[in-house]
């Protein structure tokens, strides 16, 4: 069941986790950092090393040096060597709060800025907006002596009320992002100061050698159409929304519809609760804690270890939701609609999900 490259890389941002803060009540103290000679894969981002040297991806692309001006308030966190396959390379933390902010590099992104909202919005439970709308959300801002594209969201993570404010800015052929997050309390008083930091970026040119290029990989085959998927007898393809692989409708049951929607990440997208209580949410439940989700959520099969089937029974709507790690990825399915429809689709669904390859 392949998924578009847009989606790929997409959500592997979500994945980049990012922050910045400042306290503007301090007095200005200004020092200067300089990044190490770091080394990322041109399309799929490798490990950073701590050290120069690093050459364990001989098709790696060398990024340049990176210098700012640390405000007064902010402490130097290093770059991420323990994290997951998308490192950032500068971290700070501000006193005052709880926010935080992280830099990351990684493959070019430019032309798919709406594709990166929908998918930081898909993070904080937020429905997907149109291509136009979505990059209607992006302005422009002073970075590195060039432009960069900000946008700004708030929502819920965990349970609890976040706000990003994320900064995408392209050079020597890599979209670099900046990333001020935390609570909303926290970050508001330090957006002003998250803007003049990012003025005071500076790359500079990589005096390492850069290794010799090595043929194109071959295409990737195109994805397959939702159409491609092998529904049950019955059900009907419709065209997929944003962030959707696949969708479709349910047969009847006595006039009570239900429809079925697939989607595809590189990632859990924030863990099983936070996609559980999302799901709630949207059939008018309350949000549950880790304990809860033993009553409304259950292992899917033997046979896929890891995935699991939850049970949403709100007033107005029934869900089945099920969360499936398959070959890397995580696949996301939701049966959704009234309740004779749902449960009528129940042995149907679990056995369209227990057959998809």
């Amino acid at each position: 069941m392949p998924i578009s490259n847009n989606i790929t890389r997409g959500v592997a941002l979500a994945a980049a986790g990012c922050a910045l803060i400042s306290t503007a009540c301090k007095e200005r103290t200004i020092s200067v950092y300089t990044v190490a000679k770091e080394r990322v894969a041109a399309e799929k981002p490798a490990p950073h090393a701590p050290h120069e040297g690093h050459t364990d991806d001989e098709d790696a692309a060398i990024l340049p040096n990176l210098k700012w001006t640390l405000p007064a308030g902010w402490k130097d966190a290093g770059p991420d060597v323990q994290g997951g396959p998308v490192k950032a390379i500068g971290r700070f933390v501000i006193e005052g709060g709880d926010a935080s902010v992280n830099i990351t590099p990684l493959g070019a992104f430019d032309g798919k800025e709406p594709v990166l909202v929908n998918m930081w919005r898909s993070v904080f439970g937020l429905e997907a907006l149109p291509d136009a709308e979505a990059a209607s959300a992006l302005t422009e801002i002073p970075v590195a002596g060039g432009t960069g594209k900000i946008f700004d969201l708030t929502g819920e993570q965990r349970g609890r009320k976040a706000r990003i404010v994320t900064v995408m800015f392209n050079y020597g052929g890599q979209s670099w992002f900046f990333k001020l997050q935390g609570s909303p309390e926290s970050v508001e008083p330090q957006v002003a100061t998250f803007k003049q930091f990012l003025t005071t970026v500076r790359f500079e040119a990589n005096t390492q050698p850069t290794p010799a290029p090595k043929p194109e990989p071959a295409p990737e085959p195109a994805p397959a159409p939702a159409e491609a998927m092998v529904p049950p007898t019955g059900w009907t393809a419709l065209t997929p929304g944003p962030m959707q692989i696949g969708k479709f409708t349910v047969p009847e049951k006595d006039g009570a519809k239900a429809e079925v929607t697939v989607s595809v990440f590189p990632s859990d997208t924030g863990g099983t609760l936070s996609n559980i209580n999302r799901w709630r949410g949207q059939v008018g439940l309350p949000a549950t804690d880790e304990a809860g989700l033993a009553t409304c959520t259950a292992p899917l099969d033997a046979a896929l270890p890891g995935a699991l089937l939850a049970d949403l029974k709100g007033e107005a709507k029934h869900m089945l939701g099920a969360i499936v790690p398959r070959g890397g990825q995580w696949f996301f399915y939701k049966l959704t609609g009234d309740a004779a429809a749902v449960s009528a689709a129940r042995e149907s669904f679990v056995s369209f999900i227990k057959t998809a390859k």
